[in-house]
């Protein structure tokens, strides 16, 4: 079996959280990148975080930090193609550090979805929680699926959306303050 290897994706410019770096952002009493990388943990082999800013940082909390290759784009997509480009002979689940109600429980039942990838989908909402094995690595990277959206580009590949029960406020985006706010009282009520 080849090493399952979990990416976070912690590029982003964080505009919408007034330009201070949201995977830091303090979340339940801890940083929001870190319940996000708790949640992998139990999953996955090692883990790798893509970011582009605070590299020391990010150390402390994965086995790998990359930065966004050049050649890759920008946005999520860019995080995306630069882990792939890394780990072709890995199994990864690729996921946002905007993501921090993301349980381990939902990981399980995505690796459990019959397809060898997918991303998650919850109640018709495309969520940054994907699935990829090495064959489908191979394949995007072969494709050149590096421009347009990453939602998009699963698409292309024929990568499927897997339609799981997940309460929507777990599947929530911290890009706002206010997204904190409410993100922290569920999860302090689970």
């Amino acid at each position: 079996m080849k090493a399952r290897v979990g990416v976070v994706l912690a590029g982003g410019r964080s505009r919408r959280m007034g330009g201070s770096d949201k995977a830091w952002e303090m979340v339940a009493g801890k940083p929001m990148i870190e319940h996000v990388v708790d949640a992998l943990k139990p999953v996955v082999d090692r883990v790798l975080i893509v970011a582009n800013h605070q590299v020391s940082r990010h150390a402390r909390l994965a086995d790998e930090v990359l930065s966004d290759l050049p050649e890759a784009g920008h946005g999520p997509l860019a995080g995306v193609v630069t882990a792939l480009s890394h780990l072709v002979a890995h199994d990864v689940l690729i996921t946002a550090c905007d993501l921090p109600a993301l349980t381990t429980d939902t990981w399980i039942r995505l690796l459990r979805y019959p397809a060898p990838s997918a991303h998650l989908r919850c109640h018709g909402d495309d969520v940054l929680c994907i699935k990829l094995d090495h064959d489908d690595i191979q394949r995007w990277l072969e494709q050149g699926c590096n421009t347009g959206s990453l939602f998009k580009a699963l698409r292309a590949l024929g990568i499927p959306g897997a339609d799981i029960d997940v309460d929507r406020r777990e599947t929530a985006n911290c890009n706002r303050p206010v997204d904190i706010e409410a993100c922290e009282q569920w999860i302090q009520s689970r």
